[in-house]
């Protein structure tokens, strides 16, 4: 892949209801706010033809660059891993779910 092609991650609801359209929304409104290392960026987002909400975010690699440098320690490891469990306990704060 080229350095301005990424691999892209849909997730599409179950269901057409309203309660689930509200989680979608609330998602991509957190998800266009935030940029940060360890979530993923928002693409697009919106109703599929069947009326389900999706969103589009690019895929992330699960080693990032810095790890599959071999540039890394411990203690970098653990900080990475404390800033990823900060950002999902504020997501989970406003209410989005994360489901992995």
């Amino acid at each position: 892949m080229s350095n301005d092609e990424f691999s892209v991650h849909i997730k599409l609801s179950k269901t057409t209801g309203f309660e689930e359209r509200r989680q979608f929304i609330n998602e991509a409104l957190f998800l266009s706010r935030i940029n940060h290392l360890h979530i993923v960026k928002l693409i697009d987002c919106g109703i599929d033809g069947d009326g389900k909400s999706f969103i589009a975010t690019q895929k992330l690699n699960p080693l990032s660059r810095k790890y599959q440098s071999g540039s890394f320690n411990y203690q970098s490891i653990g900080d990475d891993l404390v800033s990823v469990i900060n950002v999902l306990d504020f997501l989970s704060f406003l209410g989005v779910a994360h489901g992995d």
